[in-house]
């Protein structure tokens, strides 16, 4: 997916510059999914989205309620 051999070389993994791109990768194939959970204040799904549970649900809702008071919506 990202032109890397990650499967006979797992360690590049390690490298800075091809974990983000593996993190940007990831994050670009759950995007729609991702923004309609978001959309419709689905924050549940939206985290189980990106971790595949809810670790971390208490702070990410704090963190996002935040993030919308500083930046309403228009």
């Amino acid at each position: 997916m990202i032109g890397v051999d990650l499967e006979g070389t797992p360690t590049l993994a390690n490298d800075s510059k091809i974990a983000s791109t593996i993190l940007a990768a990831f994050l670009k194939a759950v995007e729609l999914d991702c923004k309609v959970a978001l959309a419709e204040s689905d924050l549940a799904r939206a985290r189980r989205l990106v971790n595949g549970g809810s670790h971390g649900l208490d702070q990410f809702t704090m963190t996002y309620n935040l993030g919308e008071q500083q930046f309403p919506a228009a």
